[in-house]
Order: C-alpha cells, then sequence, then structure tokens
C-alpha cells in the first residue's frame, strides 16, 4: 500500500472537544509548533506530506537520525545504545554512550541517511568484531556488558532460524519477490520466511512460539522467551527432519567412506568448523548406539524443471536453477517475474528471455547406456526460431538443432552415463524473444545397465519426460530417521545453531 499526493492540499480546522460539528480556527499545515525553536513556516507542497517528512528527516532535528542509529545498532548487538528504542524522554535510561550516538547519528546525516552505509560502518568496527568470551575482570565492573567489553551472544530469531535450516538444507528459494506462502503449508514451502503468509486475524501458532511481533502493533523491539515449545519444535517438526534428511542425501556426504569424514563434513555444514577430538569421540559413541549405518539409497527425481546458461565455450551447463512456481491448474513450472514468459510442461514450454535457457534435466539411476529419442517442435509462423541442446554433465554437448516453425528429431543413438549424472534438454531463443512456443518431450532408454540394484526397488529401464511430468512433492515425509539423519537432526538441534557469538 502506498500514499500519492493529489497536489490538493487544505488546512483542517480545529474540531472543538472532538466534535466535528462544532469547529473552530483554521489550522496551517506546518511542522509542530512545541518541538521547533522558532514559529514554523507553513508548508506549501500539496497536501504537506512531503514538507513533513523533509521536516522530519532534516539536520534540524537530529532525534530523527538518532533513533535510525539506536535501532540499526540494537539490530546488531541485541540492545541500543539507549535501551528503550522508542522512547528518547526524560525518564529513560541515559546512553550508554552518548558521544557515540551523537557522532554516528551526525555522520549517517553526513553520508547521505544511507542505512546500507551505516551497517558497514558498525560491522568493521572493532566493537562489533569482539569475542563473547568472557572476561572475569571487566565482568566484575560492567556485569551487564553495557560497555561492550564482549559481544552478547544471541539468539536468532524465527526468520533467521528457519532460513538457516533451509540453506544448511541446501533447499531455500532464494527468489526475490512474489506472494506470500503458507510456512505450515504441506509440502514445507521452501521460500525465505519473509515471504511467509501473516494472517492477523488468525496467526501461526509458529509465529507465537517464537516471540513473534504482533501484527496488529507497532513493535520497535521483539522480546524473547524461552519456552519448553520451542526444544518441541526443533525435535518434532518435520521440517527439521526433513533437513536433516536433506544433509545425509548430499552426494559429497554420501561420497565420505568413514565415520570420521562424515561427522567432519556435517560440523563443517552446520558449524562452519572441524568437531574437537571430544565431540568426535561423543558422535561415534552416539552412532554406535544406533545400529546399523548402512545409509538406505538415495534416489533423485528422475526429471527436475529449471533454467540456467549454457556455456558454448565449456559445453556445459552453468547455474542450474529449479523453476520456483507452479501452476495447478495449468499444469506448468513457470520461472517467476525474471523469467517472465518461460515455462515447462509435459509436452515442452516457451524459452525465456535472451541468455537464459529453459531447461529440463533427467538424473541417471544407474551406471550404464542410454539412448535418447524424441524430436523437437516449433510451430510458430512469427519469431525468428529456437535453439534446442542435449548436454551431458559428462561429456558435454550431444547435439543441436536450431528449429523455427518445423520439427526436428533429436535422437542419441548411445550415451555412458554413471549414476548421478544428468542430461539437460535445454532451449534458448534467437535474438527475437517472443513466439517461442515449443513441444518437445524426450524419452531415456536404458539400454543397459551395469548394476541393477542401483536402480529404485521396483524402478523403471524408460523415463518418458511427458508420462513422468510432476509439479511439487505432496506430502511430507513421514519415515522415522535412519542413525546419520538422526545424528545430524542432533546437530541442528543444538545452542551453537541457534545463538551466534
Amino acid at each position: 500500500m502506498v500514499v500519492s499526493d493529489n497536489g490538493n492540499g487544505r488546512n483542517s480546522k480545529i474540531f472543538i472537544r472532538g466534535d466535528a460539528r462544532n469547529q473552530g480556527d483554521e489550522v496551517p499545515r506546518r511542522f509542530l509548533e512545541a518541538l521547533s525553536d522558532a514559529k514554523p513556516k507553513p508548508f506549501t507542497n500539496g497536501s504537506g506530506r512531503w514538507d513533513l517528512a523533509e521536516a522530519i528527516a532534516s539536520r534540524d532535528n537530529p532525534l530523527t537520525a538518532r533513533v535510525i542509529v539506536n535501532r540499526v545498532w540494537m539490530q546488531h548487538f541485541g540492545e541500543g545504545i539507549v535501551r528503550t528504542p522508542s522512547d528518547f524522554g526524560t525518564r529513560c535510561d541515559p546512553p550508554s554512550h552518548p558521544e557515540l550516538l551523537d557522532w554516528m547519528a551526525t555522520w549517517f546525516m553526513d553520508n547521505g541517511w544511507s542505512i546500507k552505509k551505516l551497517h558497514k560502518l558498525i560491522m568493521m568496527s572493532s566493537v562489533y568484531q569482539l569475542t563473547s568470551e568472557d572476561d572475569a575482570r571487566k565482568s566484575q565492573a560492567d556485569p551487564s556488558n553495557k560497555l561492550h567489553y564482549r559481544y552478547n551472544v544471541r539468539r536468532l530469531d524465527f526468520e533467521a532460524m528457519r532460513d538457516t535450516l533451509l540453506q544448511i538444507g541446501g533447499k531455500i528459494d532464494l527468489t526475490v519477490g512474489g506472494k506470500p506462502v503458507d510456512l505450515m503449508d504441506d509440502p514445507f514451502p521452501t521460500r525465505r520466511t519473509i515471504y511467509g503468509m501473516v494472517d492477523r486475524r488468525s496467526l501461526a501458532s509458529i509465529f507465537n512460539t517464537f516471540d513473534f511481533a504482533n501484527p496488529d502493533l507497532s513493535t520497535a523491539q521483539r522480546y524473547q522467551t524461552t519456552v519448553p515449545q520451542q526444544a518441541l519444535f526443533l525435535m518434532n517438526n518435520p521440517l527439521v527432519a526433513e533437513q536433516a534428511r536433506n544433509l545425509t542425501a548430499r552426494g559429497d556426504f554420501r561420497g565420505r567412506v568413514s565415520e570420521d569424514e562424515r561427522v567432519y563434513l556435517l560440523y563443517k555444514l552446520i558449524y562452519q568448523r572441524a568437531p574437537n577430538p571430544r565431540e568426535l569421540s561423543l558422535a561415534k559413541r552416539y552412532l554406535s548406539t544406533q545400529g546399523s549405518l548402512q545409509l538406505e539409497a538415495a534416489f533423485e527425481a528422475p526429471w527436475q524443471y529449471g533454467a540456467g546458461f549454457y556455456d558454448a565455450r565449456a559445453r556445459k551447463v552453468t547455474k542450474f536453477s529449479k523453476m520456483p512456481m507452479f501452476h495447478e491448474e495449468q499444469e506448468a513450472w513457470y520461472g517467476g517475474s525474471q523469467l517472465k514468459y518461460a515455462y515447462l510442461n509435459k509436452d515442452g514450454g516457451h524459452a525465456g528471455p535472451p541468455g537464459v535457457a529453459v531447461i529440463r534435466r533427467w538424473t541417471a539411476q544407474a551406471d550404464g547406456t542410454v539412448q535418447v529419442n524424441g524430436a523437437l517442435r516449433h510451430s510458430e509462423e512469427l519469431g525468428d526460431g529456437i535453439i534446442g541442446r542435449i548436454v551431458s554433465s559428462r561429456s558435454g554437448m550431444l547435439g543441436q538443432w536450431a528449429v523455427k516453425n518445423r520439427s526436428q528429431s533429436t535422437t542419441i543413438n548411445r550415451h555412458t552415463v554413471t549414476k548421478g549424472d544428468t542430461i539437460d534438454f535445454i532451449v534458448d531463443c534467437f535474438k527475437v524473444p517472443g513466439a517461442d512456443e515449443f513441444k518437445w518431450a524426450p524419452v531415456v532408454n536404458m539400454l543397459s545397465v551395469r548394476d541393477p540394484k542401483q536402480l529404485p526397488p521396483g524402478g523403471s529401464t524408460t523415463w518418458n519426460a511427458q508420462m513422468m511430468f510432476t509439479g511439487p512433492r505432496k506430502t511430507i515425509d513421514a519415515r522415522p530417521l535412519q542413525a546419520w539423519e538422526k545424528f545430524a537432526q542432533v546437530l541442528l538441534l543444538t545452542n551453537e545453531l541457534t545463538f551466534y557469538n
């Protein structure tokens, strides 16, 4: 919601005793006289909103700069230089560092009121880079750390905690913009928490559990609580279990053979550090109590739908990312606002803008030899046609075709793959990005399989893009966690993840 000024400003009259029918003198549009040294001049620009904003954010009103600087400081340190961010009056506690507050407010105004520059100034300061380790002597002189002899240990707020879990699991959707999503939906959305739907009439319980600010009020500072529901959420919620599964399904994790290597990798992914000898010993002792450490086979979805860039020099796909939006009625994956009209459905799709290709990706389920069959068709008379490519992650480009208002066979007779290899079916536009709708539903046949055990139970050796087209996963995985998944979840439950110092 935004407000635009129609330019027809007018003065209002005083309502005596609040009665609109009993009007007094007309009051000119101007800044508050009680907060001005001299009689303020009337506003002349339209309704006066712009003049009011200029008066509030003015060097002649240093309170505004002080308040902004104090709130930004509070976001980085947990408390402001003035500990009551909405009260700078005579009844509040005095600033812990008044000279610093004044200097930063002046610096902030001198630098164009840039909050980005203010963040950089604070985060590059020595006080922000202090360790959180205690000092017994300094603690006696400053037990509440008002003077910042160390950094305060702080807990992540709900939004940062949920985004951290998704990032560690490798499933966070960093798309900018778009409609809000229901964070409690099944399956759990992977969008950043800032895009979570906030229904003021029926606020989701998860928000209340983690001290989300009341959306009906203006809140300067969140107050954190420590209640059992928070620990129970992390222990039992399927979102956390799902990220534990995602961690142990990673290729680099499954590529590690020894327990030590896997424990080291999990610590690196979750805590960005290596385990110390005692932690390593405790981890191995815990895993030894969990029975079999054999990992179940991890199977990638055979078809994925995304966008990316084909590097002609390197003969490979770079920057592949899955399409973030699925339209249920049209049964198609869309690239969102950044890819405009690009989409993929069971039959084909529409190419994206210049420089961004739509990609239907097939992942090999086993070692062996495959054959690719299909036909790329462009039936639009307008436009300048499309370019289709088949690109292997192992061997580079297998085939390329320029198609305009015709059909082209795209058969690859034999190609050797290893489990996990990908074959990308790429469609690019030429210079003109219009009229680029196409049909291309390839079929991948496994001519020979080196080890049938690599295939999923009951798995097929034919992958038909049209028949196997799917939308997002509809249900949460309810399987019990395996030993390594349990250990990954244990690491996700610790204070080291939810607190930062």
